[in-house]
């Protein structure tokens, strides 16, 4: 066991002379009932953090569920990576593991809290917009558009629509947002290749 992964836990096992009791709960369990298994342990004992006696760092199972890290492993986690480029076959290899992972709205919104006033510099930007730009992307949002579509009942598609209407109208109202609109259409009219007769390709 790494020490200084859970240093209070290390303090713990100290005090009892370097061994802990073990209970036996649940046998031949496969790997994703064990991980329930002790999730619903931990969240109806409690860990420490939410006023329960228990000195776990996570909320248990597969991964970081409920994980926050200190101040002092931020910094170290800051150092360590800072100046590290990440291949483009470890880029694939993240995303193929986030790929089906649907994040909880507590943590959704912590996300947006966290990037809320924080803008991208040109070189993101620029980089991001031509992702965007490229087939393959335009592609897959195209395929995951229409794998949406046709989960929805017609009651979910029609109330989209009405949101989507809704939202359109608001934002078509402001004089910024119409300017830009009319600015991108521009562009892209002008981008459009014609054929000799003068038509559009």
């Amino acid at each position: 066991m790494n020490r200084d992964h859970n240093p209070h836990l290390m303090h713990i096992i100290r005090q009892a002379g370097g061994r802990l009791p073990v209970a036996l709960i649940r046998e031949s369990l496969t790997e994703g009932e064990a991980h329930a298994t002790e999730m619903a342990f931990i969240a109806a004992i409690g860990r420490e953090r939410n006023g329960g006696p228990l000195v776990n760092l996570t909320d248990g199972g597969d991964g970081q569920v409920g994980w926050i890290p200190s101040e002092l492993t931020r910094a170290r986690i800051r150092a360590a990576n800072t100046g590290r480029k990440v291949s483009d076959e470890t880029r694939a290899k993240m995303s193929a593991a986030r790929k089906g992972k649907k994040k909880s709205p507590e943590h959704a919104a912590k996300i947006g809290q966290s990037r809320k006033g924080k803008k991208a510099d040109q070189e993101t930007l620029a980089h991001l917009t031509a992702i965007r730009r490229s087939p393959e992307w335009r592609e897959a949002a195209r395929q995951r558009a229409l794998a949406q579509h046709k989960a929805m009942t017609d009651e979910q598609r029609a109330a989209r629509k009405a949101r989507i209407s809704a939202a359109t109208k608001e934002a078509m109202a402001k004089p910024e947002t119409a300017s830009k609109v009319r600015a991108a259409a521009v562009e892209n009219y002008s981008r459009r290749e014609r054929t000799p007769e003068g038509r559009f390709a």
